[in-house]
């Protein structure tokens, strides 16, 4: 959890510190709706931050506002929930420019054709811990990663230009970079989709 989300959702006595209702709940709404974009450990703290914050302001929850945090109850049960089963989150996004705005290079997980990648669009994959291989149009720029349980990772397609055509070359991101990018974006349309199978269940393509 970030500064500016420790700031706002911490739980303090009402008479010292008067908070909007209002303004906070829908500060958590937006959370719970944006929850595919936390880490597991960001995950886990929400509910009881949740939770102390309607008791220490007496405000009920509604069913609509506690369904979207069901998801985090999961993490209670994580004791006995063996790490190799837990996926990790891979976001692969492409940063909006004007340049080749009509290429579309495809993306291959484990030799794999995933999606092909519109202009300021990204996919959101669900992948089993261990290593993993992830390349474009162009082979030379393949990224191996070993997948560690509940992590995310960021992973920016750009475009290189080549004597033809640009393709497109992919680059790890650090995790602070990549989240930032990848906020402003779009899941890609359907039409671009090759294979679902390796999606995460919240993503959903417009």
């Amino acid at each position: 959890m970030n500064a500016r989300d420790d700031q706002f959702f911490a739980c303090r006595e009402a008479d010292n510190v008067p908070y909007r209702v209002d303004r906070a709940l829908r500060r958590l709404r937006k959370i719970g709706l944006a929850f595919h974009q936390y880490s597991a450990a960001e995950q886990k703290e929400f509910l009881p931050i949740v939770f102390c914050y309607s008791s220490k302001m007496h405000v009920p929850l509604s069913r609509s506002f506690c369904a979207a945090f069901l998801a985090i109850s999961s993490f209670s049960g994580a004791q006995d929930t063996k790490p190799a089963d837990i996926e990790a989150r891979v976001y692969v996004y492409r940063y909006e420019q004007l340049y080749g705005k009509a290429i579309r290079p495809s993306l291959y997980c484990d030799e794999k054709e995933i999606a092909r990648l519109q202009d300021g669009r990204y996919v959101a994959l669900a992948l089993k811990s261990g290593k993993h291989e992830f390349r474009s149009n162009d082979a030379q720029s393949r990224i191996d990663l070993d997948l560690k349980p509940g992590e995310h990772y960021y992973i920016r397609l750009d475009l290189a230009t080549g004597l033809l055509k640009a393709h497109g070359r992919l680059m790890l991101m650090l995790p602070e970079q990549g989240q930032a990018e990848f906020k402003r974006l779009k899941p890609i349309d359907k039409s671009m989709v090759k294979d679902r199978t390796l999606f995460a269940a919240d993503f959903v393509p417009e």
